[in-house]
């Protein structure tokens, strides 16, 4: 079933959206024209399959991780010139944050154009409702990339000629998040709490909730993030995976943990190759011939290792003794066979099964990307309760995600100790899951975390600026657009 409604995915991407996006040359006589669209149930669902069409794409980007992952306190990178990593980008080389610019601004005009069609088609107000639902979260997930990428950024909603758009300034960082909320609000209201059988994978309205409690908790506004979260957190179609590493086993998808995964599909069985990443592939400990790697035979001697990412010491130490997801986060061995040597930068572990797929061929791999989980609803809910002054409700929260684990139960801690717990917690549980740069900035905490893993990120570590807080505009897009204004430092 899900390979069909992938191959249902990549079939409506081209038809729909062939006539409307701007890098694609020529249109094929047989595709149909977006004027033609709406009219029955059917083209309304292939119209908004076509706004799902890049955030693969985008999840997918080395730019999308530099700007969400690189430079913090757990992943670190050994790639020449990487400058998100090291803090050394400006206009000329943005680290990545032109990708999250030109996928997000793409995505975000699809939608208009679906959200300015929809109300005006025939089909039944129910379905109308939903698909309205969908292509609101994706607008409003793309605009909160946006402004904590960037800060103040073109902000529209109708669709417009893109001579229009081109010609845009920047609006406030605070109309941006009032659109995200606004988005993000109407979506929950018509989205169900849950998708299943074949529209799994869909935006739904946990998700909506659990982005609009990130989206409040950037602004400190905890009431409204804890009623958030707390609504997510009574919905009895999820629940806490017990085994920490099935969340991300690939022959286990969309687990009932689940609230969004980025979708992707290789056929191991076949080598049909659907909608695939290589994520995996820096993730990877060292390889020494087709598949061994570290003096390990994985047993698929067609994967590929690039040996990019490994975990800083600081981050290793952040895991207590006994905690069950160390070794699915991190790894010294694969099968029972320890590996005959550690990584070679900082002598620390590698990264673990949580990010690997050892049913990937070369770069090819099918395996689905976390980015929101009903742990979150907990974990948000432990945040805002602490926030609030009621550590000790906090307590019962944090206490979730480490029952899980196997650790004992945190007790008696004062607000800035749970604070602090917290904030390791959320390392550890969402590592790898394109959130922990942009937490650290909401806790005025990225420029002291970068200084504190100097030992393995030493350039990072003495580079670091408070302007690095936000990403330089790409300078192209300066020279498009004389209307746009480049962030400070840059």
């Amino acid at each position: 079933m899900r390979k069909n409604i992938i191959r249902v995915l990549c079939l409506s991407f081209a038809i729909i959206f062939s006539s409307c996006d701007k890098q694609l040359e020529e249109v094929p006589k047989s595709f149909l024209s977006p004027n033609n669209f709406f009219n029955t149930e059917a083209e309304g669902v292939l119209a908004v399959n076509g706004v799902y069409r890049l955030i693969p794409d985008l999840f997918k980007s080395t730019g999308f991780w530099g700007v969400t992952e690189n430079g913090c306190d757990d992943i670190m990178v050994k790639l020449y010139g990487n400058v998100a990593e090291t803090y050394q980008y400006d206009a000329a080389n943005t680290g990545g944050a032109n990708s999250v610019w030109n996928y997000s601004y793409s995505t975000i005009m699809n939608a208009n154009m679906v959200l300015a069609r929809l109300p005006k088609s025939p089909i039944k107000e129910e379905m109308k409702n939903r698909l309205m639902g969908e292509a609101l979260f994706i607008r409003g997930m793309h605009y909160y990339f946006l402004a904590n990428t960037f800060g103040d950024v073109p902000l529209w909603t109708n669709e417009l000629d893109i001579a229009v758009v081109s010609t845009m300034g920047r609006s406030p960082l605070s109309e941006v998040r009032a659109q995200i909320k606004k988005d993000l609000i109407e979506a929950a209201g018509y989205l169900p709490n849950k998708f299943t059988g074949a529209d799994v994978g869909r935006a739904n309205k946990a998700a909506a909730l659990l982005l609009l409690a990130r989206q409040y908790m950037i602004e400190k506004n905890w009431a409204e993030a804890k009623a958030a979260a707390t609504t997510v957190s009574k919905m009895t179609e999820y629940s806490l995976m017990p085994n920490y590493a099935d969340l991300f086993d690939i022959k286990k998808r969309n687990v009932a943990e689940s609230v969004m995964e980025i979708q992707f599909l290789r056929d191991a069985a076949t080598s049909m190759n659907y909608i695939t990443n290589d994520r995996y592939t820096f993730f990877m400990p060292p390889s020494d011939s087709p598949g061994v790697f570290a003096g390990v035979n994985f047993g698929n001697s067609k994967l590929r290792s690039y040996e990019v990412f490994y975990p800083s010491v600081k981050f290793v130490n952040y895991f207590e003794a006994g905690d069950k997801r160390r070794n699915v986060v991190l790894a010294d061995g694969f099968n029972g066979k320890p590996f005959n040597r550690m990584n070679q930068y900082n002598n620390m572990p590698f990264f673990g099964s949580k990010f690997w797929d050892l049913d990937a061929s070369d770069y090819y791999s099918g395996k689905n990307l976390p980015f929101l989980r009903f742990a979150e609803a907990f974990l948000i809910l432990a945040e805002t309760e602490n926030e609030l002054g009621n550590t000790t409700v906090a307590h019962t929260w944090i206490n979730k995600t480490r029952e899980r684990a196997g650790i004992a139960p945190l007790s008696g801690l004062s607000q800035s100790q749970m604070r602090e717990a917290i904030q390791k917690e959320r390392a550890i549980e969402f590592c790898g899951e394109f959130q922990r740069r942009w937490d650290l900035i909401r806790w005025g905490k990225l420029i002291e975390t970068v200084k504190s893993v100097a030992a393995d990120n030493p350039e990072g570590a003495a580079n670091i600026r408070e302007h690095h807080l936000l990403f330089p505009i790409d300078e192209n897009e300066l020279i498009k657009n004389s209307a746009l204004e480049q962030n400070p430092g840059y």
